[in-house]
């Protein structure tokens, strides 16, 4: 036996301990002190009467401090300030502000803290939350803040699910993942064709501006996620503004949600560290302020520009006073602007790539501008049918019922088809033969005209001579002849 050695640690064995074993027993020592010394810190916070203005005065671990600390994010934003206190002690939190105001700090500080203290590390934990973000680009935001601020000590695997890769190569990756970043559409499909991508352990979920995931029409998406998800998950909803999609949204998906709304007195729907001009527009004053917000993220100093069309100044601007946002314009001097068709065009020719995806940003912007006015349109047609009487309403179910049981007569079919023209001459006899049988010519003549007029049109008629049973060579030259 090995005599006892003051650098060899015995533990009950006839040799000494592996030193990087050991410096994992004792690592996990420490982060088991470290996970009960958060849990007490996370019991005593005071949510209703103390006010944290910090990141120092909550209870988070030091990879995330280190992370917060890399960052330069020392003070808490409004939205922080009530959000994160709440979000750590598991409550379903339903939240409501400015773009721009900090609420990606609001949901990624508990992901992360909570899912520190239960340990939910490495591939054998799971995925143990879901943040999902209505675009690519959001989602790529979101995790570049997620890998500042965890990037400095956790061991999460974390990645995005936005679709651009093959979804074999996103199926490998998400077996391994404990955070994931994805947009609806693309989560989505893994959740249904991804035979080894396990939900069961999710802990947390995000929805990152709800109201655009809504409006861009993940509703039906959002509706199968959450069913593909366990019922006993802490839910996070956050969002720019309120509206009923979003209050229906959480009602389904929220547990006793605690409501955390700031700058709902605000004078100003966007951050006053942002100078706004215009010359053009997006398709509707929400999706300006969520875009705009993005240029002042975290209070810092932002500037947009709102290019309009003189035709859309008075109706947007307009919008705009209604949402509170404060615009001022800019006088562009005649004699300064250039055309830059040509510089555009230069572009394209030297990138066939950047053609094609303009072609393409172009077809899906017109695509969803359509889709926002057929919407509009049949909110106005609906408010008009709603004003009128429910006997005026069966009337015209019942007249539109009526003339679309009605007898389809040959004219009705002829014109239904898409040449029309083809059939002109043939439309003409039709009326001609109808014209005859009005006016009393006989069935006979109207047997002949139809049976000479189908197909041939007799050009000459040559009697046939009596006692002779062949007709004359020369006869035969005058008779008209026809393909068989």
């Amino acid at each position: 036996m090995a005599p006892n050695h003051p650098n060899n640690a015995v533990t009950g064995r006839t040799r000494p301990t592996k030193p990087k074993k050991q410096q994992r027993t004792q690592k996990r020592k420490r982060d088991d002190v470290d996970v009960e010394t958060l849990e007490q810190g996370v019991a005593e916070l005071d949510v209703q009467g103390t006010t944290y203005t910090s990141f120092s005065d909550l209870p988070l671990s030091a990879p995330t401090t280190a992370g917060l600390k890399s960052g330069h994010f020392s003070t808490l934003t409004d939205i922080q300030a009530k959000a994160v206190p709440l979000a750590l002690k598991g409550h379903d939190i339903l939240g409501a502000a400015k773009t721009g105001s900090g609420k990606t700090l609001a949901f990624l500080i508990p992901i992360l803290e909570n899912l520190y203290r239960a340990q939910c590390v490495g591939a054998d934990a799971g995925l143990g939350a879901m943040i999902i973000s209505p675009t690519r680009e959001l989602a790529i935001q979101i995790f570049e803040v997620l890998r500042k601020v965890g990037g400095k000590g956790h061991l999460f695997a974390a990645g995005l699910v936005i679709g651009g890769k093959g979804l074999n190569e996103e199926r490998d990756a998400l077996a391994r993942m404990n955070i994931v970043v994805c947009t609806p559409g693309r989560i989505l499909q893994h959740l249904s064709q991804t035979a080894l991508f396990n939900v069961d352990n999710l802990r947390m979920l995000v929805l990152d501006e709800a109201d655009r995931i809504l409006d861009m029409g993940f509703q039906r998406d959002l509706d199968a996620i959450l069913d593909y998800l366990p019922a006993d998950r802490q839910t996070m909803l956050f969002s720019a503004t309120q509206t009923k999609k979003v209050s229906d949204l959480a009602r389904l998906s929220l547990k006793e949600p605690e409501y955390v709304a700031v700058h709902e007195s605000a004078s100003s729907a966007t951050p006053k560290t942002l100078q706004q001009n215009y010359v053009d527009c997006p398709e509707d004053a929400d999706t300006y302020i969520h875009r705009v917000g993005r240029t002042a993220r975290y209070e810092r100093n932002g500037r947009a520009v709102l290019f309009l069309d003189p035709s859309e100044e008075a109706g947007f601007l307009g919008r705009l006073e209604q949402k509170r946002v404060p615009v001022e314009r800019i006088n562009v001097k005649q004699n300064k602007q250039k055309s830059i068709r040509d510089q555009m065009q230069k572009m394209c020719f030297e990138d066939p790539q950047l053609k094609y995806l303009g072609q393409k940003a172009f077809a899906s912007y017109k695509r969803r501008k359509n889709a926002s006015r057929q919407v509009m349109e049949d909110e106005s047609e609906g408010d008009e049918v709603e004003a009128g009487s429910d006997v005026e309403d069966d009337e015209a179910v019942l007249k539109a019922k009526k003339k679309k049981d009605g007898v389809r007569t040959k004219y009705d079919r002829m014109f239904e088809r898409k040449n029309q023209d083809v059939f002109a001459d043939h439309y003409a006899k039709m009326i001609r033969d109808d014209e005859a049988k009005a006016n009393g010519k006989a069935a006979g003549e109207d047997e002949e005209s139809d049976a000479g007029d189908d197909l041939f049109a007799v050009k000459r008629r040559i009697p046939a001579e009596t006692g002779s049973n062949s007709p004359s060579s020369d006869e035969e030259e005058e008779r008209p002849r026809t393909k068989q």
